[in-house]
């Protein structure tokens, strides 16, 4: 890897960052009163207090929507079961904490500048590890367009309860983010998603330095998975990829994507759900204005490449492995179901998974509907 200006490494990975809380807030948030009364969610409650932090940490709103489901289930239980409830509310517990724990990775290269952003690991609790994913490597996920971690918080919890080790990155866009002008200028003056490629595989590089790999994105984390799946460095590292509804694989307009995004988000089919979408606004991160100008600006920029196609998912290959497509029946703001006859057609690397009732936001959250089927299909 090329040397960072300045005599800078090229990629450094700052100490955990032990937030008490999210670092953001989302949309769903402002009603969460009525979501508590809904009993779509637990009320606002901590972790286990300890005596470095006698207050606690606030649980994340997945976790209190996935604590209401428990309650849910308490309640019909039976004594025998009550105890396996329990043992699941304490895992959860487990896992959600290490969402709090984040880095915060730097970027410095000659064709993209300083890049910031957020990134988390976790591990699996001891009792839900089997010789099977112990087996299997690391999954990188890259979200949506400009997110943070948070904006896929129930889905990587998910991944490690299912046994996995994951390790979610945030964009240098997004609102926990930091770009400077060259980055900006390097992602209007390519077609593609160079710019976040060189971001995303410098920290690969750095955070998960040897072995196989699995790498998963969702949305427009799937075009620049499939870009970097072009390369045959990460060709050969890469045991199996997912690639979780597709965004860039149709040519449509601004219009267009902004219609779809607000049917797609309208037809959720309960308050539940809404609450697991946690769709980050950034109304309280303290970004000062230049800051903000410039993100907006990779953003917009980064819009436009998402609605005309970008052909880099059919020359994307893994060694040995298969490339998982993700593909929802209802999704309207990619539309990749218009596109479901082709992936397997033009890259034989490739297998659909469709998901006929889905919309955009469905394998996040529903990730236990979800998940097992995608493993399913890598065996």
């Amino acid at each position: 890897m090329p040397e960072g200006p300045f005599g800078r490494p090229p990629v450094e990975v700052g100490p955990v960052i032990e937030e008490e809380a999210e670092p953001t807030r989302n949309l769903v948030e402002a009603l969460d009163r009525l979501y508590y009364l809904g009993r779509a969610v637990t009320h606002e409650s901590r972790f286990a207090r300890t005596e470095e932090n006698p207050e606690g940490r606030e649980r994340p709103p997945f976790l209190r929507a996935r604590r209401a489901e428990l309650h849910a289930e308490l309640e019909d239980a039976d004594r025998g079961e009550r105890g396996e409830i329990l043992r699941r509310g304490h895992l959860w517990d487990q896992i959600a904490e290490q969402t709090l724990n984040q880095r915060e990775v730097v970027v410095n290269l000659p064709e993209i500048g300083e890049a910031r952003a957020r990134m988390v690991e976790l591990m699996p609790p001891e009792s839900l590890r089997t010789p099977e994913t112990l087996g299997r490597p690391p999954i990188i996920l890259i979200p949506g367009i400009a997110n943070d971690i948070e904006s896929v918080g129930n889905l990587l919890g998910q991944m490690a309860f299912e046994g996995r080790r994951v390790i979610g990155l945030g964009y240098p866009d997004s609102i926990m983010g930091k770009v400077n002008p060259e980055f900006v200028e390097a992602v209007k003056n390519h077609p593609d998603f160079t710019a976040h490629v060189k971001f995303f595989e410098a920290v690969i590089d750095e955070v998960a330095k040897e072995g196989p790999l699995e790498i998963w994105g969702l949305s427009t984390g799937v075009p620049v998975v499939a870009e970097i799946l072009n390369d045959p460095k990460y060709q050969q590292r890469t045991r199996d990829a997912v690639l979780m509804c597709p965004a860039a694989v149709v040519d449509q307009s601004l219009a267009s994507i902004a219609a779809g995004t607000l049917q797609d988000t309208m037809h959720f089919r309960a308050i539940q759900n809404l609450i697991k979408w946690e769709l980050i606004t950034g109304a309280k991160a303290g970004k000062d204005k230049a800051q903000e100008k410039l993100r907006m600006e990779a953003v917009m920029a980064a819009v436009e490449k998402i609605r005309r196609p970008d052909p880099a998912w059919k020359t994307a290959r893994v060694e040995g492995g298969k490339i998982v497509v993700v593909s929802c029946g209802e999704d309207k703001i990619t539309k990749s179901a218009s596109m479901e006859g082709d992936f397997e057609k033009e890259n034989p690397s490739m297998r659909l998974l469709r998901i006929p009732d889905g919309y955009h936001m469905t394998p996040n959250i529903e990730p236990e509907r979800v998940l097992p089927q995608i493993f399913a299909l890598q065996r």
